[in-house]
């Protein structure tokens, strides 16, 4: 881990490198005073395009303003050498998508449901849910929700887990009542209005929590990959698996109109979900 940048962070010792892109590296690190893990990420500036550099300037100057037990907090971050470089904390158990990953990997086997059962499906959707109510009141989209964006820690001494929504680089502020119109974010789980390049609003991250409530509960996703431009009438179908209270909740976000889905507010409010996340507040 011989990078120019590690080399004057006296104050961290590297652990491992966690990613490497053409421009971007990440790595572990141990804080030598508090011995705290962080993340550091360190992203060219020079010889990648304007767009992709202010993207990792937004995400840190938005992360910096965000202050929310289930979203990943900035630490620091600050430009150096034709670098940024954003420090975070770290998450311990890794993301979403690799749980997922594992319970389709092991359907029909006594580990298919090791990690991902009702209480701590529910848990994470509704602490996904916490996070999208928060931003949502500070009118910022994320856009992009999707399993390898939500990240989990595992604190000493407990079974359970914290759900910390990450990466805001393709995030939105909007003003009150406004749109936005931008074909961004990962197409398996974007709202049909953002891939139809239709405006759209906080409601397209409310599709993503949706498709990923569906795809922890049946590990598939709800249907194929529908044509938003002419999209058709769908029925989603459930596993046994899946809850009462989670089928309603799923019917209730992944639907054609936006104006017909509920708000992360309405969500939290479902008697089952209140209660899990209450009971659940009381065991950390």
């Amino acid at each position: 881990m011989d990078h120019p940048i590690l080399q004057g962070m006296v104050q961290y010792t590297p652990v491992k490198v966690l990613a490497r892109t053409n421009f971007s590296t990440t790595v572990l690190a141990k804080h030598n005073a508090s011995g705290d893990e962080h993340v550091i990420k360190m992203c060219k500036t020079d010889g990648v395009s304007d767009h992709t550099k202010s993207l990792v300037e937004q995400e840190a100057t938005l992360l910096k303003s965000l202050n929310h037990p289930n979203i990943i907090k900035c630490i620091d971050s600050f430009t150096r050498d034709n670098y940024v470089v954003v420090i975070t904390e770290y998450a311990n158990v890794g993301d979403l998508q690799s749980q997922i990953l594992y319970a389709k990997e092991h359907v029909n086997t006594p580990t298919e449901r090791q990690f991902l059962n009702q209480t701590i499906i529910n848990l994470i959707f509704g602490q996904i849910c916490r996070a999208i109510q928060y931003i949502h009141s500070m009118k910022i989209i994320h856009r992009d929700i999707k399993p390898s964006n939500i990240l989990l820690h595992k604190p000493k001494n407990s079974k359970l887990v914290i759900a910390k929504i990450a990466d805001f680089g393709v995030s939105r502020i909007l003003r009150d009542d406004q749109y936005a119109n931008t074909m961004i974010g990962t197409a398996d789980y974007s709202a049909p209005e953002v891939l139809a390049g239709k405006p759209y609003n906080q409601s397209c991250d409310i599709w993503g929590c949706g498709m990923i409530l569906y795809e922890m509960t049946n590990l598939k996703f709800p249907f194929k990959r529908l044509n938003f431009y002419k999209p058709e009438p769908f029925i989603i179908e459930t596993n046994p698996f899946t809850q009462p209270e989670q089928k309603l909740l799923i019917e209730n976000m992944i639907t054609l109109e936006p104006e017909r889905r509920i708000s992360a507010e309405n969500i939290l409010a479902f008697p089952g979900l209140k209660k899990l996340l209450e009971r659940c507040d009381q065991m950390y």
